[in-house]
């Protein structure tokens, strides 16, 4: 996996808030290796990065269903 560490900077700069769209949050590890906890924290914190996970599950319908 790679993120653009440059496109990430620039956007937020230009934007007050940055909402990264995520499915299995991998690439927030690579930011907070870039940026170090404490950076991210920040960010978050002051809402300037926002997370948007959309998570899923592949299975069958009816698969759950009590028997």
């Amino acid at each position: 996996m790679c993120v653009d560490l440059a496109a990430f900077l620039a956007r937020l700069l230009i934007f007050k808030t940055y909402i990264l769209q995520s499915v299995w949050l991998e690439d927030l590890t690579f930011r907070a290796r870039t940026l170090g906890d404490s950076g991210l924290q920040q960010l978050l914190s002051v809402d300037a990065l926002k997370i948007h996970c959309e998570s899923y599950t592949i299975g069958q319908p009816g698969q759950a269903a009590p028997i």
